[in-house]
């Protein structure tokens, strides 16, 4: 069985996402280094630098970052629809996971969290970035409703 740690809000949710689509039995873990508790311990024992998602897999191997998690279960899970099947449009989508990781995640951080770069929460920085957060979603074209995505993350 899959483990995979994360916390609600966290890139745990695409996998955890993955992993409901796909039909994968898996066990999860509320855990993230900004929450203290026994979650966090158990991760730290797989995974020292405590990241998330992290997933451990069935042979004891353990998996960090979200594109690699889901590229993964795309592959091990062809029947999933995760990734398409023919080789073109499967690079496409790879390219895609690519992209964002490398080009979104760290800003999405920031928009996200704007406490965590602000003097106050109310102060002009955290209505810019609340403004940003806006623009984001809109030039998306779309925005997932929380109802949507799985329960624990």
């Amino acid at each position: 069985m899959i483990v995979l740690y994360g916390t609600q809000g966290s890139g745990a949710a695409a996998v955890e996402a993955a992993l409901e689509i796909a039909g994968v039995p898996y066990r999860g873990v509320d855990a993230a280094s900004w929450k203290p508790g026994p979650g966090l311990d158990e991760l730290r024992g797989v995974n020292p630098l405590a990241q998330i998602p992290t997933v451990v897999l069935p042979d004891g191997g353990i998996l960090t970052e979200s594109a690699a998690i889901l590229i993964l279960l795309g592959q091990r899970y062809p029947e999933s629809g995760l990734l398409p099947q023919a080789v073109e449009k499967r690079a496409q989508v790879i390219r895609g996971l690519v992209y964002i990781a490398a080009n979104c995640y760290s800003a999405i951080g920031i928009i996200d969290f704007p406490e965590r770069y602000c003097t106050t929460p109310t102060s002009r920085c955290a209505n810019a970035f609340a403004q940003a957060r806006e623009r984001a979603c809109t030039r998306c074209g779309t925005r997932l409703p929380m109802s949507s995505l799985p329960r624990r993350f």
